[in-house]
C-alpha cells in the first residue's frame, strides 16, 4: 500500500496533501502496529495495537473507495490522474486498505462483538457516518466536488466512530468518547469551509441545483448525528466515572427512611 500511495503521488493520481499524506500515515500505522504485535514488544504493550490497525484499515478503506469512485466517474479526464496506471494504483490501494481492515477484524474476534453490541449513542454516530459517506458518494457521482479536500473531514468522522466502538481499549484519563466529540467538532469546522466554497462557486461559476444542495444537507445531518451520538456516549461515560450518588445521611438520632 505504501509503494502504491507514493507512486500515486508521483504520477499525480492524488496530491500529497491531504489524501496522499493520509494514505502514507495509514500504511505506516498499520505496518507498525502489525510489527509490534508480532514482535510482542513490551514498550508498545500499553498501546491499543489492534484498534490502531482497525482504525487504519477503516479510514483507508473508506478514503480509497471514494477516491476510486471519483476516478471511475471522471474517466474523460483520466489522463490528468495518471491514466490507466493511476486507475490501477487506485484499485491496488483500495484492495490493500480493505485487506488491512479484514485482517484487523480477523485478528481481534472481540471487535465483531463490539460492532454488533454497540450502544444507542454509538449507533446514532454510525448512522451519521453512513449519511456522510452517502453524501460524498452523491457529490462525487452527480455533483462537481473533488474528493481530495474532503479527506480530512471524512478521516475525522471514521476515526470518531472507531473510537466510540473501541473506547474501552483506549487508555485515557477521561472518557475516550470525548475524542470523538472533538473529531466531530473538527468536521463541523471543515463543513463550514466547504459550505463557503459551495456558495462561492454558486455565485461565480455556475448555478447550483438540487443535486448540489441536497447532498450537502445530507452531509450536515450526518455530522450532527456523529456529534450527537458522541456526546451521548461521552456524557454517559462521565456519569459512570462519577459513580452512584450516595444517599443523604440520616439526622442524628434518627433512622434513614
Amino acid at each position: 500500500m505504501l509503494i502504491a500511495a507514493v507512486l500515486g503521488i508521483a504520477i499525480d493520481t492524488w496530491n500529497f496533501d491531504p489524501y496522499g499524506l493520509i494514505l502514507i500515515v495509514i500504511a505506516l500505522v498499520a505496518a507498525g502496529a502489525a510489527w509490534f504485535t508480532e514482535a510482542g514488544s513490551t514498550a508498545a504493550a500499553r498501546l491499543p495495537l489492534p484498534t490502531m490497525r482497525l482504525a487504519a484499515g477503516a479510514v483507508g478503506s473508506v478514503l480509497a473507495l471514494l477516491a476510486l469512485v471519483e476516478l471511475l466517474f471522471d474517466l474523460d479526464d483520466l489522463d490528468d490522474s495518471g491514466g490507466i496506471l493511476g486507475l490501477v494504483l487506485a484499485v491496488v490501494v483500495a484492495a490493500a486498505a480493505i485487506a488491512i481492515l479484514l485482517g484487523a477484524l480477523q485478528g481481534d474476534p472481540e471487535a465483531r462483538t463490539r460492532l454488533r453490541d454497540s450502544d444507542m449513542g454509538t449507533n446514532v454516530a454510525a448512522i451519521g457516518a453512513g449519511l456522510i459517506l452517502l453524501a460524498w458518494l452523491l457529490h462525487l457521482t452527480i455533483g462537481f466536488w473533488a474528493f481530495g479536500p474532503a479527506a480530512w473531514g471524512i478521516t475525522a468522522i471514521v476515526l470518531a466512530v472507531v473510537v466510540l466502538v473501541f473506547r474501552d481499549e483506549i487508555g485515557t484519563p477521561f472518557p475516550a468518547a470525548w475524542i470523538s466529540v472533538g473529531l466531530a467538532v473538527f468536521t463541523v469546522w471543515v463543513a463550514f469551509g466547504q459550505w463557503n466554497a459551495l456558495m462561492d462557486i454558486g455565485a461565480t461559476r455556475l448555478e447550483l441545483g438540487l443535486e448540489d444542495i441536497l447532498p450537502f444537507a445530507v452531509y450536515v445531518v450526518g455530522i450532527a448525528g456523529v456529534l450527537g451520538g458522541s456526546l451521548l456516549v461521552a456524557m454517559a461515560g462521565m456519569r459512570a466515572a462519577a459513580g452512584p450518588t450516595a444517599p443523604p445521611a440520616p439526622p442524628e438520632g434518627g433512622t434513614a427512611a
